[in-house]
């Protein structure tokens, strides 16, 4: 696995094979601590180790799009798998990713036709506004769930 293959791997790739990993969900008798949930953590460890949100003009580009890959994968779990409370603390810079931050593969893509491409970074444009909505939700969700607590006690 690449993940535990090599201490000295760069935190970014780090952070994108802990997403990969975070889309498998273990079955048991696997161990239950390494769920989605527990890749998504590592995502963002390693993410905020090297402050993935910030960084030059010229990389910059490339790590708000892994960020942005970072809060969808981690509001889409909260959401789907009712676990508002493991949505994380995120530092965003209120800036989404646009075409231009998929730099050449916006105009020269390599593995799919120019339109293919296109609806595909769109989708992801709208994939993070939609996990904006999410994040809500979840925000919601926790706030039912600590009432009706406080309700029953």
């Amino acid at each position: 696995m690449r993940y535990w293959s090599a201490a000295d791997v760069d935190p970014i790739s780090l952070i994108q094979s802990s997403l990969i990993i975070s889309s498998w969900s273990p079955a048991p008798p696997a161990p239950i601590h390494e769920n989605n949930s527990y890749w998504v953590d590592l995502a963002f460890k390693h993410a905020n180790s090297v402050q993935l949100w910030s960084g030059s003009s010229a990389e910059c580009s490339r790590r708000r799009l892994l960020w942005w890959c970072c809060i969808v994968r981690d509001r889409h779990l909260a959401v789907v798998l009712r676990r508002p409370y493991r949505l994380h603390n995120i530092t965003t810079t209120g800036e989404l990713p646009s075409y231009g931050d998929f730099s050449i593969e916006a105009t020269e893509p390599s593995f799919l036709d120019l339109p293919s491409k296109r609806l595909a970074m769109l989708s992801f444009v709208w994939l993070c506004r939609l996990s904006e909505i999410m994040a809500r939700i979840a925000h919601f969700q926790r706030q039912v769930r600590n009432l009706s607590q406080f309700q029953s006690s």
